[in-house]
């Protein structure tokens, strides 16, 4: 074939089929590939940075490059449609509310097997159990994919009266006294508000597992033509990955300093002890026992209630392919 008719199929390949010559080519071996993390640098994210230390992924033949946000709350799934990364670490529930219909993402690996989402609440205003939720003011962050898995508690939990107030970072409300109730997830506001001179016993804490048991949060995605056009990268990628976290847990010493590393490379400010919390309580979310980086059905359809999709919208073979194992 003269190099003239090569050049015009790939023209009519990409013309008819945007996106798939450069898909392949942006998750290839040869490529570096490009994973970017929900937050900024911290302990959630260990396990990355363990299998990029240790060389885990260079052992599956692949470059990786991990990329964090400049700010919080940046839409890391957008940055897969507009190209601008591989794969991406988000909730489950975000995943699924903007893949509902379209069939756009891929659950590459299911990182946690628990929610560490927590609503909050000060006993002093009277809040002690569930029921005592009624009628209160809640502070809840004001992305509606945020807020979703905590309305479904609410729902499950028959509290249909609460005030939900959309706030950027919800701590300084509970500490000011502002809202008796507060979202938030286990491993940042409860540490916050410890290290603020609140004591355990001063605060009301319910889990979302209590009503939504097999809610997960953090998983790593990828555009679905990246799954199509590049399994064997997925593959290793999570391999590499949860190779990465039980590398962390057998050494958070050694996890923290690389954390350290990382969040000096990016001017975060690197606090130990607010680290080795979240450490500890990624290595709960993990479930290092029995987890094989599956999505398991049971999260998916308890995600899919806390995310506000309609059953049948999402099919669960082709939002976490089995095949991936």
């Amino acid at each position: 074939m003269s190099f003239a008719r090569y050049a015009a199929c790939l023209l009519i390949l990409a013309v008819l089929f945007p996106g798939t010559v450069r898909g392949e080519e942006a998750v290839s071996g040869e490529k570096e590939i490009r994973i970017r993390m929900l937050w900024l640098p911290q302990a959630e994210f260990a396990g990355f940075y363990m299998a990029q230390e240790d060389g885990l992924f260079e052992k599956e033949g692949l470059r990786v490059r991990i990329d964090h946000p400049e700010k919080g709350g940046e839409d890391v799934l957008s940055m897969l449609d507009r190209g601008e990364a591989d794969f991406v670490v988000t909730w489950l529930s975000s995943a699924l509310q903007r893949t509902a219909g379209n069939d756009r993402f891929v659950n590459v690996m299911q990182i946690h097997q628990a929610s560490a989402l927590v609503l909050i609440a000060r006993k002093a205003d009277g809040v002690h159990e569930t029921s005592d939720l009624s009628g209160k003011r809640i502070g809840l962050w004001f992305p509606p994919d945020l807020r979703n898995p905590f309305l479904c508690f609410l729902r499950r939990k028959n509290i249909r009266d609460a005030e939900l107030l959309p706030v950027l970072s919800p701590v300084n409300l509970l500490l000011f006294r502002c809202t008796p109730v507060i979202g938030g997830v286990e491993y940042d506001e409860c540490c916050k508000l410890y290290f603020s001179g609140i004591n355990p016993d001063e605060i009301t804490v319910f889990r979302l597992n209590e009503a939504i048991p097999d809610l997960a949060d953090d998983g790593l995605y990828c555009l679905k033509k990246t799954w199509q056009s590049s399994p064997d990268v997925c593959r290793k990628i999570r391999r590499a990955v949860m190779a990465g976290w039980r590398s962390a847990f057998a050494d958070k010493d050694r996890a923290l300093r690389i954390v350290k590393r990382n969040c000096d490379k990016s001017g975060v400010f690197f606090h130990k002890t607010y680290q080795k919390n979240m450490l500890d309580v990624m290595e709960r979310l993990f479930h290092a026992e029995t987890n094989d980086g599956q999505l398991r059905r049971a999260s998916f359809e308890q995600g899919m209630d806390a995310a506000g999709v309609p059953a049948g919208s999402v099919r669960y073979e082709d939002f976490a392919p089995e095949d991936l194992k």
